[in-house]
């Protein structure tokens, strides 16, 4: 995966999106409606390397040009 900016939807308490944003270069954001479950992920090791977003994906930005 060569990508830069990886967004995980529903991304529960991170553990993959922490697993990822790990490598270097790379610009993470978990998104997840369960305030709870963001709350443990925010505290786990890696964390600080991941923009971390309560809501469902609508809570995002409008997607990019060829995104929906």
């Amino acid at each position: 995966m060569n990508a830069s900016t990886i967004l995980d939807v529903d991304c529960g308490t991170g553990v993959l999106t922490r697993r990822v944003a790990a490598t270097p270069g790379r610009q993470l954001t978990g998104v997840d409606p369960a305030p709870a479950t963001l709350a443990y992920a925010r505290q786990q090791p890696g964390a600080e390397r991941v923009r971390w977003v309560e809501g469902a994906s609508g809570a995002l930005d409008t997607p990019g040009p060829g995104l929906t």
